[in-house]
């Protein structure tokens, strides 16, 4: 049994002898979340939240829940309603920018992420997803190659510089600021990263990148 396995029985163990012990109930939905059983870390939030509203980290961690299973509106919602307890919750602020990502708002997910900057302006994870945009966003009005390069600078440095998805960012960031010289050989080492890792997916992604920017062509993130 491993060690998640260990942490939901003894939260169900707790919760047999005392039902209304929230603390138990809140770490028995992280460790279902984590365990990959979400639904019913969905439900174990939710019944805290009955007795317990104005948690923040708890409607951050249903938002979390609620991404998870894709569903992006419920966790939106959960996002905002934690923001409005702790408006300077900087780690809230990208979680709901990843979710408004998803939805393809994403001049409000830029504007989230410059919050989380704004708290926190080391935030490794704000830095990659505000450079992605600024790098891959379809619209033009949105992109910013200069700002983008900068941004994927500092979040590789940060990152220590061996990081496959980070080095993406910096590739396709370098791509729209024109420097495909750089993109190339940045898209190249992180394909060669993750495939030493065993991340063939990712590997693939970077193939297809580096191929665009051998062409001078910059990456367009379809998603939106």
């Amino acid at each position: 049994m491993g060690e998640t396995e260990k942490a939901i029985d003894q939260f169900r163990d707790a919760l047999k002898i005392n039902p209304g012990y929230t603390y138990a109930r809140i770490n028995l939905g992280v460790a279902l979340a984590k365990g990959g059983q979400v639904e019913e870390a969905i439900m174990q939030y939710r019944e805290v939240l009955k007795y317990d509203p104005d948690n923040a980290k708890l409607h951050n961690n249903l938002g979390l829940a609620l991404f998870q299973k894709g569903k992006w509106d419920e966790a939106i919602i959960q996002y905002r309603d934690a923001l409005k307890i702790n408006p300077n919750a900087d780690l809230v602020c990208n979680n709901l920018g990843l979710a408004l990502y998803e939805k393809g708002r994403v001049d409000e997910a830029i504007a989230e992420y410059r919050k989380a900057l704004q708290l926190k302006p080391g935030y490794l994870d704000a830095l990659n997803n505000l450079a992605w945009m600024l790098a891959t966003c379809p619209e033009t009005r949105l992109r910013n190659g200069v700002e983008a390069v900068q941004l994927a600078q500092k979040a590789a440095q940060l990152d220590g510089g061996e990081n496959p998805p980070t080095l993406r960012t910096l590739a396709a960031a370098y791509a729209e600021a024109g420097k495909f010289a750089q993109a190339v050989e940045t898209a190249r080492r992180a394909m060669q990263l993750a495939a030493a890792q065993g991340n063939t997916p990712l590997a693939g992604t970077l193939e297809q990148e580096l191929e665009l920017y051998q062409i001078d062509t910059p990456m367009r993130d379809v998603k939106q």
